[in-house]
């Protein structure tokens, strides 16, 4: 008869997690539909009204702007989602401390990362539009735990609706903008005015409250654990913004224009779509790492049913790719369907990957999903670099193809390290 209970609890335990990733991953297809709607209605305007020296710009300042704020993403979340409940008042406040710390230097580089680009590309302008978007940063202190506390809890639908307005407010201001004259400004300068549209959105009914008199988490036990998250978040964040700069240095801006078309006609959504479905399936992974042999039951779910059916999503974009180019953007982008096509095709294989660098975070060994990350983007810019010879879509293909390669290692690796822990009866390593 106990076992009969075990079991049915365990039938229930399995559905509960389909579900909510599921529900999670229902708040995010939604506002990730929304957002791609007026994206590409940007995108389609933008063609029309600008030059590839233009998009050559945008993209290099946004790429660098990327790349420094992937500093922000240095584990504290992380942390904060995965705290025990006992201790979470502490870990928030210490990372709530250092968050500050970090948006300042992070403003700081920013700056400095203009006046090196612009002097070393020798266009003047493209300092202030780097630096600009500075600013950004000094909005995120004040509403970050109160995002990584809405994760914790799971409350994707906020978590939707606030990076949906955001970001379709982004959109329209774009669209304004683009229309009045603004030219490359029209695609910076929306990421510096809808920050406080976020701010506003997380903090909304305080989903944290600083306690007087908590005590800051020691530094030791969270430094172990946030500074190879912050190393992996580095390398993942290179390996999806460098390729941008790589274009840039190998071809020159008219052709990273280009590429900066094709990446935001294709795989703009595919990585917009892997980034929602991380979001959902952190916390979940998280949960299910408390119980014994849970993180690998978790793990093994998630990459047999639902993320080969995004992927299968992606496959399907990259095949329409070739129809809806020419049609949405006018004759004069027809010629970039094959390279859209191409980068959707890294979207199918990246999501299996990212998913089990996430499995072994929530597992408690962030070293290992350093070394994968690492993987994952050493293998990505290498074959960028190896198939540049080909031209730009011979280094869009060497991109996705090193993905790939990558991503079936990765996640072998990680379902044989939880196996392995789960028989030692660890979930830690």
């Amino acid at each position: 008869m106990p076992a009969i209970s075990l079991k049915s609890l365990s039938i229930r335990g399995r559905a509960l997690i389909r579900d909510r990733i599921v529900s999670g991953m229902s708040w995010m297809a939604g506002a990730e539909l929304a957002i791609r709607v007026t994206r590409l209605g940007a995108t389609i305007l933008l063609a029309r009204l600008m030059t590839p020296d233009v998009f050559g710009a945008a993209a290099l300042a946004l790429a660098v702007f990327e790349i420094v704020r992937l500093f922000n993403e240095n584990g504290l979340g992380a942390a904060v989602i995965r705290a025990r409940q006992e201790e979470l008042a502490n870990v928030a406040e210490t990372a709530y401390r250092i968050s500050w710390v970090v948006a300042i230097a992070l403003a700081v580089l920013q700056v400095g990362a203009g006046a090196l680009v612009s002097a070393l590309a020798d266009r003047p302008e493209l300092f202030w539009l780097i630096a600009a978007l500075a600013g950004v940063y000094l909005f995120m202190p004040m509403g970050c735990v109160h995002a990584w506390m809405i994760m914790r809890r799971e409350g994707m639908a906020r978590m939707a609706g606030v990076n949906a307005a955001q970001l379709i407010l982004d959109n329209a201001l774009t669209i304004a903008l683009a229309l009045t004259g603004f030219e490359v400004w029209a695609i910076v300068l929306p990421k510096l005015l809808t920050a406080p549209v976020w701010l506003i959105g997380m903090a909304w009914g305080r989903p944290w409250r600083r306690k007087p008199g908590v005590r800051p988490a020691p530094l030791g036990p969270l430094g172990r654990f946030c500074a190879p998250v912050l190393i992996s978040e580095l390398i993942a964040g290179l390996r999806l913004h460098a390729d941008k700069l790589i274009v840039a240095s190998l071809f020159g801006l008219d052709a990273a224009g280009v590429y900066y078309v094709a990446f935001n006609a294709g795989a703009g959504l595919s990585s917009a779509v892997s980034t929602a479905f991380n979001r959902v399936v952190y916390p979940r992974f998280c949960t299910a790492a408390t119980e014994p042999g849970g993180i690998r039951a978790a793990h093994g779910r998630v990459l047999r049913v639902y993320a080969p059916a995004f992927a299968t999503l992606f496959l399907i974009q990259s095949l329409a790719a070739l129809v809806y180019v020419p049609i949405l953007f006018g004759a004069q982008w027809a010629h970039v369907s094959g390279l859209v096509a191409v980068l959707c095709l890294s979207g199918a294989a990246r999501l299996f990957a990212e998913t089990s660098l996430l499995a072994l975070r929530a597992a408690g060994a962030p070293t290992r999903e350093c070394i994968g990350a690492a993987m994952l983007g050493l293998a990505s810019l290498l074959g960028l670099l190896a198939g540049s010879g080909a031209g730009l879509a011979g280094a869009a293909a060497g991109y996705a193809a090193g993905i790939a390669l990558a991503a079936a290692v990765i996640s072998q690796s990680a379902l044989s390290h939880l196996s392995h822990s789960q028989l030692l009866g660890a979930q830690t390593s």
